[in-house]
């Protein structure tokens, strides 16, 4: 082998050591046969019909030398049939990995537990209660209603809070798959029919029907990951205050299969800056602790009170934080009476009639 031949395999040598590792992933025949396609035809156009300029091959080392400006080098040295070489290997290379078997791929990194250890630990409480804790099912033609007591803010935009007198509001939730009717909320001594104005609006995050939370994965980090992922643009609260208010909504003004729940309070362990109360109470007085989250953005303060002895929520707690260090401010407060199936809009559950107003 001539002197020449032996420095230019050297460096191709070395161009192939600088790349990067190739990841192991197989390629079906479409594909490979794309790519073979596409790197003749760079070769062809750019290495054949280049004329060949023999330069003398320094020796230099190279350690000190950072890889990119190494490999930069190496492209100006190698003449056009070892290049072309080095590329049909690296074609050949990519096919010899397409048609080895495959290696499991390794499955994505669990996220980290990064609620206050507190509230993980009551969460993991409730995860456990839930599995043991049946619930009815949901049929797409019913509707779940809940009975809450509600105290609400009646201040003036931009004024003070000044909190009003607990009243009783019903609701009933649509469970179609999609809908412009999306149900009902009796308040007030009066019947205010819910529409999506005209647009037809899917089962979601933001409306969690029964069979959409049957279909959720039974994975704490997918969960998390499935519901941020709907977050529309321009929503007003971070990813996580997102995630932590859907999955709050869903276990309180919802009926979650029995093998969700506990994946959703693990899912909660998973956002940052959830944190635990250990004594509030909901908007009847019922005792219990808090689950909350401060927005980073709003600086509202979404809280479930439970009990410790059932996943289900009493009810919620809404704050506003407190400006120059003085106390967050609540600003609502609500408490579950009663939730259930109910076979139309306006009839409770067990009723056969409407309901009366």
């Amino acid at each position: 082998m001539h002197t020449t031949d032996r420095a230019h395999d050297q460096l191709v040598r070395e161009l192939l050591e600088l790349a990067p590792p190739p990841d192991p992933q197989p390629l079906d025949d479409q594909s490979r046969a794309r790519l073979e396609s596409e790197l003749l035809s760079v070769i062809h156009q750019h290495v054949i019909h280049q004329p060949v300029i023999h330069e003398p091959v320094i020796h230099e080392p190279a350690i000190h030398r950072p890889a990119r400006a190494r490999a930069r080098d190496l492209l100006g040295r190698v003449g056009p049939a070892a290049l072309v070489a080095a590329c049909l290997a690296a074609v050949v290379g990519v096919g010899a990995l397409a048609l080895q078997p495959s290696t499991p791929a390794q499955g994505p990194t669990a996220l980290p537990v990064r609620a206050e250890p507190d509230a993980v630990r009551a969460l993991d409480g409730l995860t456990s209660i839930a599995l043991g804790t049946a619930t009815p099912t949901v049929a797409e033609d019913q509707f779940v209603y809940v009975r809450s007591t509600v105290i609400s803010n009646e201040g003036t935009l931009g004024g003070a809070v000044t909190l009003g007198e607990p009243h009783e509001r019903e609701i009933w939730l649509s469970q179609a798959g999609s809908t412009d009717e999306l149900g009902l909320i009796r308040e007030d001594g009066q019947d205010w029919p819910v529409t999506s104005g005209g647009y037809v609006a899917p089962a979601g995050p933001e409306r969690p029907t029964y069979r959409w939370l049957s279909s959720l994965p039974a994975d704490p980090d997918a969960l998390i990951k499935e519901i941020a992922s709907q977050q529309h643009l321009g929503s007003p609260v971070s990813s996580d205050q997102y995630a932590f208010e859907r999955i709050g909504d869903m276990i309180s003004e919802g009926l979650v299969p029995p093998d969700l729940s506990g994946h959703l309070f693990q899912a909660l362990t998973k956002i940052p800056g959830v944190e635990h109360t250990p004594d509030v109470q909901d908007a009847v007085g019922r005792r219990g602790f808090g689950i909350s989250r401060t927005d980073e953005f709003s600086g509202v303060t979404a809280m479930w009170v439970f009990r410790p002895s059932s996943p289900v929520p009493l009810g919620t707690r809404w704050y506003l934080s407190g400006r120059g260090g003085s106390p967050a401010v609540l600003f609502g407060a609500t408490a579950v009476l009663e939730r259930g199936v109910a076979d139309a809009i306006g009839v409770r559950p067990g009723d056969r009639g409407p309901a009366a107003t």
